[in-house]
């Protein structure tokens, strides 16, 4: 993403705007990013569950 919005930055946008346009891009990255984290986290969340709901299985005494 970087690298495109740079080629923008010094190639389009104007020298007023610039520092506007990095900070739009910047707000869109780390959106990416929170989105991602966020993803994974309810994935890892999620296969805990399940690890604990299998894991919980009473478990059978067997007497001699």
């Amino acid at each position: 993403l970087w690298p495109f919005a740079h080629l923008i930055t010094y190639g389009v946008v104007p020298v007023e705007q610039r520092l506007l346009w990095v900070d739009c891009i910047e707000l869109i990255w780390v959106t990416i990013l929170s989105t991602y984290s966020n993803e994974k986290s309810e994935s890892r969340k999620s296969e805990e569950v399940s690890e604990t709901a299998g894991s919980s299985t009473p478990s059978q005494n067997s007497e001699e």
